[in-house]
């Protein structure tokens, strides 16, 4: 019983070195030990946490594997809240969207002048704007003078990418009845089923499983494919490190193969492209000017 209540107390001060990072925001894979702290993980609050959780098991359990350290996750408060804990440092790696990575990659730098490190990415993504299943709405044009749920400010999909096609249509915030930011897709596409808004912006993939569902909503509009997802390192991390992690998801092996298919749409990690994302910058500084 002493060994045994030593051993949580060990337990406890290493989790609480953790990047101060509360208890119901992290998961630690299975191949966890108290014997050193982990990297952590932050990702987008894109989802409900759960769902985030239970997609990045895999994931967390490969890496911790093939580094030989636990791997946990941080489901982050907020976009700005993920920007913040790995442009600062405190945490190892993070998953971005595209405009969070520009934002942090370009304008964020450690007191060293070092910024985050890009490892790889995943495959590109789209965006959509959905309606209720009963809407008379059939075109993005149509939505002046009507309600509007985006997702993130920070979220490019959930809001940039969205607000860029509206303005193309000559639908300006102005001409909105009335918007908000709900701060991830999901809550933009429920508060759609729910009849609060008119329409919501959101990533097509989670309109698709909400629709599939059997929640009240269609898609009326699909955004041709957006740059990727990025995972990063903090400028922080050793370069034996992030070399490490390339070869990990760009080159697995058949564990990590498996491990990788249960977790990316289409089961394989790209090499990083900074050019893909000079569309993102520009959509950013039009819209923020």
């Amino acid at each position: 019983m002493k060994q045994f209540l030593i051993f949580l107390l060990f337990s406890s001060t290493v989790y609480l070195s953790a990047c101060d990072i509360s208890e119901s925001e992290q998961i630690t894979s299975k191949s966890a030990t108290p014997s050193e702290p982990p990297f952590v993980l932050t990702v987008l609050p894109y989802d409900v946490p759960t769902k985030l959780q239970q997609h990045f098991t895999p994931l967390l359990t490969y890496l911790s594997r093939e580094l030989q350290r636990p791997v946990t996750l941080y489901v982050a408060s907020s976009y700005e809240d993920q920007i913040l804990k790995i442009a600062q440092n405190k945490v190892d790696l993070a998953y971005l969207g595209p405009s969070s990575f520009v934002r942090t990659y370009d304008r964020f730098a450690d007191e060293n002048g070092l910024k985050i490190q890009p490892i790889a990415t995943e495959a590109p993504y789209e965006g959509a704007v959905v309606v209720h299943k009963d809407s008379q709405i059939t075109q993005i044009k149509e939505l002046k003078n009507h309600t509007f749920a985006f997702g993130a400010y920070q979220s490019y999909a959930g809001h940039f990418k969205i607000r860029e096609e509206l303005k193309k249509q000559n639908v300006s915030l102005f001409d909105l009845k009335l918007y908000r930011f709900m701060g991830r897709h999901e809550r933009a596409v429920m508060s759609v089923a729910y009849g609060e808004f008119d329409a919501a912006a959101s990533s097509a993939g989670i309109a698709r499983r909400v629709e599939n569902l059997n929640y009240p909503i269609k898609t009326i509009f699909t955004t041709e494919e957006l740059p990727p997802i990025v995972i990063a390192a903090s400028p922080k991390m050793d370069a034996a490190t992030v070399q490490h992690l390339k070869q990990m998801l760009l080159n697995p092996d058949f564990e990590g193969q498996e491990a990788i298919t249960l977790f990316a749409p289409e089961g394989t990690f790209y090499p990083f492209n900074n050019r893909l994302y000079d569309p993102v910058r520009e959509v950013i500084k039009e819209l923020e000017q």
